[in-house]
Order: structure tokens, then C-alpha cells, then sequence
């Protein structure tokens, strides 16, 4: 009965709340707009960098008979003979020309003949590109394998998409670094910047020292690249705080060799910087020469007797020790005689120069001590006799000159017949030298006959180990198998050999552009550092103590952060600076000559990442605007 009589209430309206309920469903409605939006705009920036990432290209089709677009590879030769006058500038201009000539849908890659590390450049169809690659080649002061290098560079471009391939090579055409004459290939094309024009130079092709006691004497080496000959050419050597000057006159095609002697007393102590200089001509890299002498210390000395006699004048290093006495006169040297047991238990570091007569006990473990030393820079000498087993030798000793053999007796003499041998100019003494016993050898492929005996096998052999040297001759050091020791020649070549130890320690301070270089470490230091003359510093550690950051030519400091320890030279090397040419001759590639079309490539994955920049933007903009 009350739900009849109830009274129903009367719904007015308020304002506030109707207004809450309408604008939250238009807010609700925007919102939603704009989180699409910005949706759509963030997806739309990551299709777009997967787009630049994957490097689309566009491809269309041209007539065959206009210029059809190909892979090309530029080698821009940046050896040193390319420092010749303006060689190096016409070839890169060169090069810009080639890459302005490119037809539409080329790809192209431009790299140095002498490469700097192992970085490979794009293979790109943009000709901006190209062409900063191109402004980044440097003038090298060395060479390379030319052969092996462009094949190198033919394989980096076997990826590109085009048909046809080339490597353009702008060259002078120097000979040096071809291994053939005539190196051909389908896909080279060599430019010559010279349009066949002969160069013509001259250059300081060599420095030898010698310490005399009271004087240095350098002898300093200039050769003439020419047709012409050369009058009054001044060189300058200077040596610490001293300076010499003289004139050279060298044939066409010729050489001089002009001694410069320095008095010791003018000259400050320690190591001694040089200098050689000619006057300039148009390859002005190679018309410098540097050179570090070291401190004259003295030659140390170690000489082995593996017989040694009660009577000294029976020993095996009896004549050898009165040659070195007589050497140690002229020549500051320090020696020391062992016998075979106690040569076994001895340090072999701090020897320069090693001999041994008739060692027959060697272990494997000293045989390996005595390789290491000599390349480091020592040299080795070794006088064979009765006790050497020529088959241990042989097993141990990876660095002789020879294969030690068979032993031979007859009634034989010397004979110095090789016509640039050290003793050539003593045919007439060693033909006095009578040899009754020599062990036969057969030279390594790499070594050097001094001397024959008279049955034509090798009496005395010379082999290089890396910055050491060994000699090795087929008889004895006494007079017990040969009357060597008692000519008047035997001095002579002990004090040959001599001459080359105290070279060799000369030599370690002295390398060519590209050389590796082996620092030496002090005793405490754990890392040095090595300034080059440019200026630049590279740190060395000790556990790896090769440097191989010898591209420029000049003096090296090695400092240990508080002092200058030593230095080194670098020189460009002269096999640069002769200028012969030689010929190339390119095979020319097929040409399809039938009518059609073909592909065209264009790169299109710059317009994207224009696009995703575009974008980044617009969505910074887009969430200031309407998220604040």
C-alpha cells in the first residue's frame, strides 16, 4: 500500500557534473588521437632506419650503347719515386678526373698502391665519397709488391654489382716492385702520368763507417740515375758538431764513392747523430741520408778452443788470437779464450763476435743459445777439425751457410775467383795456401762464397741471420790440415770479419723505412717510448719489444720518460731511387655490342636517413606541443 502512495522525486540537473561527464569523453576522445599519432610516427622512424641500414638501391635500365655503368677500383701509386716533382699531384688529379667520368650506377673504390695498415675502403656509387678516400692517400717513402697488391685490390671489388670490373692504376711505371717485365691482366689499366717522359736523379745510395782509432772515416756513396753525367755535385756530411763538405763527379749511370774523415778529438762523446746531404734535384726525399753511430765500446770477443794443447803454439786458436792481438791494436776489442766445457756454462750475451775452433760438444740447448745470439746481431765463426761430426752440426745449426759433407784429402790451394768478393784483390795470396784436409760443403740458398779451394768446393761461406751473420769454413783455424794461418792473406781476413761485427753493431742502429726495429730495455723499465721525428710517440712494452712505426725517414729517440736512452735511424731505400721504367701492356675486356638494355643501380638510403632525421624531429615537436 506504501509503494502506492509513495511519492516520486522530482531529477533536476547539475551543471557541474553534466559539464565533468561531456568533456571527459571528449578529452578521452583526443587523447586517443594523439597516442595514434605519436604511434604512427615512432613506428615510421624504425622502418626507416631499417630501411638505411639495409642500403636499398633503385635499378633502371639504359641502352647498351651508352655508357655502361661498371666497378672500378683507382690505385693511385704513392711510392716514393712518386715524389718526383709534381708526379703525385698530376696522378690525383688524374684520379679526380676518372671518378667525375664515372657513368650513372658506377661503383668505385679509391686506394694507395703502398697501403697504410689493413683499412679497406667503401666500394660506393657516391663520387663525394670517393674522392675524400682520395684526399686521404698519403705520399709513401717506401714500395710494395705491386703484382700482389693489385690482385689484392681486383678481389675487393668482386662483391659490386656490375658486370664489368677494372683496376685503374696511375703509376709512373717505375720498375722497382714488379717482379715481371710485363705484368698483364684482362682487368688492369695503367695510366701513365709521365705520358712516357724519362726521369732522370740522383741519389745517396749507401754510408759506410769505419773507427780508425783517432778518426771515423765515412764513406758515402752517390749514385747518378742519368744519361748524364754530374760535375760539381756538393754533398754535406755532419757528424755530432762537425761539419765536412765535398764535390762529387759521377759517369752517366755511375756511382762515386768519396771518403770524409773525422778527427775523434772534435767530436763529442757518446752516440753520434749524421747526416749526409747532396744538393737538391726533382726526387728531393732520397737526397738525405741519416745515420747513428754508436759509442765505440769495443768489440767483445769470445774464442773457443775445443783442443786445447800444453804447448800454445799447437792450440787451435793459437794464430787466431795472434791475428786478434795484432787487430786489438788498430781496434778496441776485449777477448776471452774458453775451452769446449767451460764454453757450455758461459752467457753468451754479452759476446758481439763468436768463434769456434773445433767445438764438438755443443748441447741442443747451447746450439739454440748461440742462433739467438747471432739474430740478435751477433756473428758467428766456426773453424772446423777432427772433433766436429759434421751430421751433430748439421742437426743442430738451422743457420750454417753450408751442409757440412764428406771430408776430403788431396794436395789443394785457395782461390778468391768471385768477382765482387771482399777478397777478390788478393787472388795471388790465397793461391799460396795450401789445404790438405776440407770438409765438402754445399751452400745454403742464401749464402754468400767467399773463397774456393782449387777442387771447386767452398772453402769459406757467408750467411746473413737476420741482423747477424755467420762464416763457416771447411778446414781448420791451425796448421794441422791447411798452412792458411802462416799467408800473409790470413790477417787480412780475420780483420774482413772483424770489420763486419763492428758493421753489424752499426747496422742495428741503422734500418730502412718499414723495418721492424727491436728496442732495447734497460734493466728496470717495464715501458719505453719511441718519438719519431715527426714528433709523434708511440710506447713500447717490454713484453713486446718490436716497433714497427718506421715510415718516415730521420732520427728516433728512445726515452724512458726522464732521459733520451739512444737513437735510431731510418732511410728510404734506394732501390726507389732508380727510375727505369718498365712496360705494362693490358689485355682490353670484351665489350657486348648487342643492342639491349642493362641495369642501372642507384643508392637510395641516403633520402631515408634524411627521412628518420625528419622524423625525430617532427616527434619532439609533436610531444612538446600536446604532452606538456
Amino acid at each position: 500500500a506504501h509503494l502506492i502512495s509513495r511519492k516520486s522525486g522530482v531529477k533536476k540537473g547539475f551543471s557541474a557534473v553534466s559539464l565533468l561527464l561531456s568533456s571527459q569523453g571528449q578529452s578521452a576522445r583526443k587523447s586517443r588521437i594523439k597516442d595514434l599519432l605519436l604511434l604512427f610516427l615512432r613506428s615510421l622512424v624504425l622502418v626507416m632506419l631499417v630501411l638505411v641500414f639495409s642500403k636499398p638501391a633503385l635499378f633502371s635500365f639504359s641502352p647498351v650503347n651508352t655508357t655502361e655503368p661498371k666497378s672500378v677500383a683507382i690505385v693511385v701509386d704513392n711510392s716514393l719515386s712518386m715524389a718526383y716533382g709534381d708526379n703525385f699531384e698530376v696522378a690525383r688529379k688524374r684520379a679526380e678526373q676518372i671518378i667525375d667520368s664515372l657513368g650513372d650506377g658506377s661503383f668505385g673504390a679509391v686506394l694507395p698502391l703502398v697501403p697504410e695498415g689493413d683499412i679497406k675502403p667503401d666500394i660506393t656509387v657516391d663520387k663525394s665519397r670517393m674522392k675524400e678516400d682520395l684526399e686521404s692517400i698519403k705520399q709513401s717513402y717506401s714500395f710494395t709488391d705491386n703484382e700482389r697488391r693489385l690482385e689484392e685490390v681486383f678481389g675487393l671489388i668482386q662483391k659490386a654489382p656490375n658486370r664489368e670490373k677494372e683496376v685503374i692504376l696511375i703509376t709512373d711505371l717505375q720498375r722497382n716492385g714488379w717482379r715481371r717485365e710485363n705484368f698483364s691482366r684482362a682487368w688492369l689499366v695503367p695510366v701513365d702520368v709521365l705520358s712516357g717522359k724519362d726521369m732522370e736523379n740522383r741519389t745517396i745510395s749507401e754510408i759506410d763507417f769505419e773507427d780508425e782509432g783517432e778518426t771515423i772515416r765515412i764513406m758515402v756513396h752517390v749514385g747518378n740515375f742519368s744519361r748524364n753525367g754530374v760535375k760539381n755535385l756538393l754533398a754535406t756530411v755532419s757528424l755530432g758538431n762537425q761539419e765536412i763538405k765535398g764535390f762529387f763527379e759521377i759517369e752517366p749511370d755511375g756511382e762515386e764513392i768519396k771518403e770524409f774523415i773525422f778527427p775523434k778529438d772534435r767530436l763529442p762523446s757518446g752516440d753520434l747523430l749524421g747526416k749526409v746531404e747532396i744538393e737538391h734535384d726533382n726526387l728531393t726525399l732520397d737526397d738525405v741520408r741519416y745515420f747513428v753511430l754508436p759509442e765505440n765500446r769495443g768489440l767483445r770477443v769470445l774464442m773457443v778452443d775445443g783442443d786445447p794443447r800444453e804447448d800454445a803454439r799447437l792450440s787451435e786458436t793459437y794464430y787466431l788470437a795472434r791475428a786478434v792481438e795484432t787487430i786489438s791494436e788498430i781496434s778496441p776489442l776485449s777477448l776471452e779464450i774458453e775451452d769446449n766445457d767451460t764454453f757450455l756454462d758461459d752467457e753468451l750475451k754479452k759476446y758481439d763476435l763468436i768463434l769456434l775452433t773445433n767445438v764438438g760438444d755443443i748441447t741442443p740447448e747451447k746450439a739454440e743459445e748461440i742462433e739467438n745470439r747471432v739474430k740478435d746481431g751477433a756473428v758467428l765463426v766456426i773453424f772446423p777439425g777432427d772433433r766436429v761430426k759434421s751430421e751433430v752440426y748439421n742437426a743442430l745449426f738451422k743457420i750454417l751457410p753450408a751442409e757440412l759433407g764428406v771430408l776430403s784429402e788431396g794436395e789443394y790451394f785457395l782461390k778468391a775467383d768471385t768477382p765482387d768478393g771482399p777478397f777478390a784483390q788478393d787472388t795471388g795470396g790465397y793461391n799460396r795456401a795450401e789445404v790438405k784436409k776440407l770438409f765438402s760443403l754445399k751452400p745454403a740458398n742464401d749464402s754468400i762464397i767467399l773463397l774456393n779451394s782449387s777442387n771447386d768446393s767452398p772453402f769459406l761461406l757467408r750467411r746473413d741471420v737476420e741482423s747477424g751473420s755467420v762464416f763457416l769454413f771447411a778446414s781448420t783455424a791451425d796448421t794441422s790440415w791447411n798452412s792458411f794461418p802462416l799467408t800473409p792473406v790470413f790477417l787480412p781476413t780475420v780483420k774482413k770479419i772483424f770489420d763486419l761485427s763492428q758493421d753489424t753493431q752499426s747496422r742495428r742502429r741503422n734500418f730502412t723505412v718499414g723495418d721492424m726495429v727491436d728496442i732495447a730495455f734497460a734493466k728496470q723499465a717495464e715501458e719505453l717510448t719511441v718519438i719519431t721525428p715527426n714528433g709523434e710517440k708511440f710506447r713500447v712494452a717490454r713484453e713486446r719489444p718490436r716497433f714497427s712505426h718506421t715510415r718516415v725517414p730521420g732520427i728516433y729517440r728512445v726515452d724512458d720518460g726522464a732521459e733520451s736512452l739512444y737513437s735510431f735511424s731510418v732511410n728510404t731505400d734506394p732501390r726507389e731511387s732508380d727510375l727505369e721504367r718498365t712496360s705494362l701492356e693490358t689485355i682490353p675486356q670484351e665489350h657486348d655490342e648487342k643492342s639491349g638494355l642493362v641495369k642501372v643501380f642507384r643508392e637510395i638510403w641516403g633520402y631515408f636517413l634524411w627521412g628518420v632525421i625528419a622524423l625525430f624531429i617532427s616527434e619532439s615537436i609533436f610531444r612538446v606541443l600536446y604532452y606538456r
